[in-house]
């Protein structure tokens, strides 16, 4: 009975390694640096299926040089780094990832929002530097406030909607620009473990910015590729 072979280009959890070896011959990338575009075609030259990188660039000569390939898996959001129709013309199939790092991100992202805003790497940097002389200081390191303000995204994707389900978390006002984004994208977080309604939530369309005389609509600072901006939603 054929054995398929997979070639896995990066190093990965050896949960997720340990799967694949239950069913296929596996070989793995040993290095941290990613494969050369020669060592790649190398490496796939004679195997079934690829596991592979955002770095990893599988293009027509690539795929002319594996004709065994008949599965490429990839771990990761977005497919920029695969030529999909010469895939498609192969038959070769095309896995990948899509929201699998949004709520990584968003935690990131907010994470980055508060060490702003309370001054964090400032205030770690001065302490670490010698310079706490005093226990306290009322006007020392004060930053902004971040509970209750407001919150603009621009793109309510996945990592866009799971900000701002942080932000809502501490109490801010959410205002937006998206141009893919619909009402049943948003009530399906929230409707089975809060009482949060998407119609009187503040987080729909701009109806929540709108009796704010300093809301500035973020659709107006979007540029369009041809030109021009968005107009607002």
């Amino acid at each position: 009975m054929h054995r398929p072979r997979v070639y896995v280009t990066r190093q990965i959890f050896p949960d997720a390694l340990d799967l694949i070896e239950k069913s296929a011959a596996l070989e793995v990338w040993p290095d941290d640096e990613p494969p050369t575009p020669e060592q790649l075609q190398e490496a796939l030259a004679d195997v079934d299926g690829a596991l592979i990188n955002v770095m990893d660039r599988i293009d027509a000569p690539l795929l002319d040089a594996a004709p065994k390939l008949k599965v490429i898996s990839q771990v990761a959001v977005g497919l920029d780094n695969i030529d999909i129709p010469e895939a498609t013309k192969r038959e070769i199939l095309v896995g990948y990832t899509p929201g699998v790092l949004a709520k990584a991100t968003a935690d990131l992202a907010f994470g980055l929002l508060l060490a702003a805003a309370r001054r964090v790497v400032e205030s770690d940097k001065w302490v670490r530097e010698g310079n706490w002389k005093i226990s306290h200081h009322p006007m020392f390191w004060l930053g902004s406030e971040v509970n209750g303000s407001t919150l603009g995204i621009i793109g309510l994707g996945g990592i866009g909607l799971e900000t701002a389900k942080r932000g809502l978390g501490f109490d801010m006002k959410i205002i937006y620009h998206s141009s893919t984004w619909s009402g049943s994208a948003y009530s399906n977080p929230y409707s089975a473990s809060s009482s949060v309604n998407p119609g009187d939530s503040p987080l729909h369309r701009r109806e929540a910015a709108q009796d704010d005389e300093n809301h500035c609509d973020l659709g107006e600072h979007v540029p369009r590729p041809g030109g021009g901006h968005r107009r607002p939603i």
